[in-house]
């Protein structure tokens, strides 16, 4: 796992609210070391702060002669009447494209140890309280296509859970593609890098260079100049994820939808 570097250790308390709100975090009356967790846990990182017992081994972490003097920290539990930290910390999960196909989630293994028990979850996300079934051997949500659809969710994407309440278990859910999506409307082709992105996104940079309708053939010409794909796939994208990026145009030709336009134009 990449090396997380959070925060300098001489950050006054103000400063760690700061960067956990602008990490979509609600620090409440968390406490340093229980935000920090929550810091560590939202970049990707382990959120081990606090917890090393003396035997640290991330020898070049910004926090750790700060971690190791916070050593024996009490984690609050589930058991003791409240979600404990790791629950409440929005978990990210990457969108695999077998998952797609099926419509199903599978959840971080610490995150469904608090779900002992559980078959069905409350999923939230939205205006929307979505009952699902859940395999708890497996880790598994099933009937995720629902939110896949409504977010535009591609294979790669960044989706987050964090749990709400247990008894019955409630996860909110929301999804991060968007958030950089005024930088991919303008980013150069030349720098993008075909391979190693959705089909979904490569299409938008398609499109955002045109900035008017262009045929599937067109599309399809300019993408598999860099990676190989299908003038199927092309369609196949085209389809499922209209009408919430993309607008068929007519005479075979498709464009950015309404809202992706007006970025495009701002």
């Amino acid at each position: 796992m990449p090396v997380v570097r959070v925060l300098d250790k001489r950050m006054k308390m103000s400063e760690i609210r700061e960067k956990a709100k602008a990490l979509g975090l609600t620090p409440g009356a968390m406490k340093k070391a229980e935000l920090i967790r929550a810091i560590q846990q939202t970049e990707g990182g382990t959120p081990c702060f606090g917890e090393s017992n003396g035997q640290c081994p991330h020898t070049d972490r910004r926090f750790r002669q700060d971690c190791l003097k916070t050593e024996g920290s009490v984690k609050v539990s589930v058991l003791e009447g409240a979600l404990g930290l790791s629950a409440k910390v929005p978990w990210p999960v990457t969108i695999r494209a077998e998952w797609l196909a099926k419509g199903v989630l599978i959840i971080p293994p610490r995150l469904s140890d608090y779900m002992a028990g559980t078959n069905t979850l409350h999923i939230l996300y939205d205006q929307v309280d979505e009952i699902l079934p859940y395999e708890e051997s497996d880790r598994l949500i099933e009937g995720f296509n629902n939110f896949y659809h409504a977010k535009a969710i591609a294979e790669g994407d960044k989706v987050y859970l964090q749990l709400q309440a247990v008894g019955p278990t409630r996860l909110s859910v929301y999804s991060s593609w968007k958030r950089p999506l005024d930088k991919l409307l303008r980013i150069h082709p030349q720098s993008w890098d075909w391979k190693h992105n959705s089909l979904r996104d490569c299409i938008i940079v398609v499109l955002a260079k045109f900035k008017t309708p262009v045929s599937c053939k067109k599309i399809h010409s300019e993408i598999a100049a860099h990676r190989d794909v299908s003038l199927n796939s092309i369609i196949g994208a085209l389809s499922r994820y209209c009408p919430l990026i993309f607008a068929d145009a007519g005479s075979g030709k498709w464009q950015l939808a309404d809202w992706a336009t007006q970025v495009v134009k701002t």
